[in-house]
């Protein structure tokens, strides 16, 4: 339920009951901190500090996305890993006919069990319920969901994340999507 219900306190809970250098092996395992490698000009690698300087608190909120900065390509590229069976694949913007290596980052039971928490979020109960693939692709393409909606820093100021405007959810009815 944490994934379904996009828990921070959850997530966070999980986050300290493991090391801190095994968290920040994963984030580096999917490529956090370093460039893409892509080909595009302009990518950035980020920014994961070294898990020896982390605090509890940071630990914790890195688990949810905060305290840590990635590049969009960063980021859909390690969600990858779910659907290429544990396999982080390199990323790139072009259509290539050649056979791609990846390398493994997590097993392949872990990556089926994160995908199938990653979908109870499109689903009745979740989250992101809108996010469903309707039919008739639904038998061929699968949808999973983790929503942490950010916006990014204006020219002066700090980025935010808010939750996304949710028509079920009163608190947001009626706010602007982000």
């Amino acid at each position: 339920q944490v994934i379904q219900k996009s828990s921070n306190v959850g997530t966070a809970k999980v986050a300290l009951r493991l090391p801190s250098q095994a968290l920040w092996n994963i984030f580096s395992g999917v490529g956090f901190g370093t460039q893409p490698q892509s080909g595009f000009p302009g990518e950035v690698s980020g920014r994961l500090r070294a898990h020896e300087k982390w605090r509890p608190i940071e630990q914790a909120t890195m688990s949810y996305g905060h305290g840590i900065s990635v590049s969009l390509l960063q980021l859909a590229r390690a969600y990858t890993i779910f659907s290429a069976e544990g396999v982080l694949m390199p990323a790139t913007l072009l259509k290539r006919t050649d056979k791609v290596e990846g390398k493994r980052v997590i097993s392949r039971e872990t990556a089926e069990a994160v995908r199938k928490m990653l979908e109870m979020a499109v689903q009745a109960g979740g989250t992101a319920p809108r996010a469903q693939i309707a039919a008739p692709a639904a038998p061929r393409r699968r949808a999973g969901a983790g929503r942490r909606p950010c916006r990014p820093a204006p020219a002066r100021g700090r980025a935010g994340c808010d939750r996304a405007a949710d028509d079920t959810d009163p608190r947001t009815r009626g706010a602007p999507r982000r």
